[in-house]
């Protein structure tokens, strides 16, 4: 989870900036306490593997694992190093791409070895968990779904 403080997102989304990170969702390749620099970046342009920012009130770093483009809409499967669940992201709701990273007393971390992971075959499973994501959401509105829950836990077990 990003800090929570009064940063404008429409000028972080424009602008880009600097974000402290808040929480261990991305352990061990962002640690809490480091701060991140965020730089404006249109959907089409994130690829699997980056670490972006987003959120509307407030803001969340976590790693691309999928991306899906469905009926013209950037749609992102996004998952913390250090969580066993992910989630769905809207294109809209992305304020950037994560191209620095800077430990607590601001000494510049190589942002390669950040964006290294070893999972395999991500945009693929992805795209098993959206369909699940839009089973849940249009057909199946019940979030305790026995199907939707299986089918969660199926893809997190192949990641």
């Amino acid at each position: 989870m990003v800090e929570k403080t009064k940063i404008c997102n429409f000028y972080l989304k424009t602008k880009g900036g600097t974000v402290s990170l808040e929480g261990k969702s991305m352990y061990p390749a962002l640690k809490e306490g480091w701060k991140v620099k965020v730089v404006s970046e249109d959907a089409s342009n994130i690829k699997v593997r980056d670490i972006i920012v987003f959120g509307k009130e407030g803001l969340t770093c976590h790693r691309i694992i999928g991306k899906i483009k469905f009926f013209g809409r950037y749609y992102f499967i996004q998952k913390g190093d250090n969580s066993s669940m992910g989630g769905i992201v809207k294109g809209d709701d992305l304020i950037g791409k994560v191209t620095e990273a800077f430990d607590e007393e601001g000494k510049n971390i190589n942002i390669s070895e950040c964006l290294k992971a070893d999972n395999k075959n991500m945009n693929i499973l992805a795209y098993f968990y959206f369909i699940a994501y839009l089973l849940k959401r249009f057909i199946w509105r019940d979030s305790t779904n026995t199907i939707t829950r299986f089918a969660r836990r199926l893809y997190w077990k192949f990641i």
